[in-house]
């Protein structure tokens, strides 16, 4: 894959969104996604894998030439609130960040896309519709405590 328009890795801002086109990032109707930049070395981004949707992370071609799958990368000028100050090990368990998830699904909405909000149950396997702006692991048959547990 080679790069077409992709800023230097100084060049980007961290907690900034971008709109960018990669291999795996979950792709709206244009073909391209939206995904913050780390600071570091990849953009974190919603991504759709086995009928699961989650935050994942992308890696900018200048870090790994060999696994670097961001292929372009455009400045939205939106900086994300719940990523300001984020140590190297917050963006690594950004995966499991309901409030990040939420945000990027907002924001991707909000510049124009539609995403597919359908998400498979890891325990029913059921297919479901994830709620707008919200993440849920699991759907609401498997999300609910059981009947006999105290409240």
């Amino acid at each position: 894959m080679t790069p077409r328009n992709l800023p230097p890795m100084p060049n980007l801002v961290q907690g900034r969104l971008y709109k960018v086109r990669a291999r795996a990032a979950e792709r709206m109707a244009d073909d391209y996604s939206y995904a913050l930049w780390d600071g570091a070395e990849g953009f974190v981004g919603l991504r759709t894998k086995f009928d699961s949707r989650f935050v994942d992370t992308e890696l900018h071609h200048d870090a790994s030439e060999s696994f670097g799958t961001v292929s372009e990368a455009y400045d939205t000028g939106i900086d994300c609130p719940l990523v300001a100050g984020w140590t190297a090990e917050q963006w690594v368990e950004a995966w499991s960040c309901k409030p990040l998830f939420a945000w990027l699904d907002e924001h991707a909405v909000k510049l124009g896309a539609a995403p597919d909000r359908r998400s498979r149950c890891p325990d029913c396997k059921r297919l479901f519709e994830q709620p707008a702006g919200r993440f849920e692991l699991y759907c609401e048959k498997c999300d609910e405590p059981p009947p006999n547990a105290a409240a």
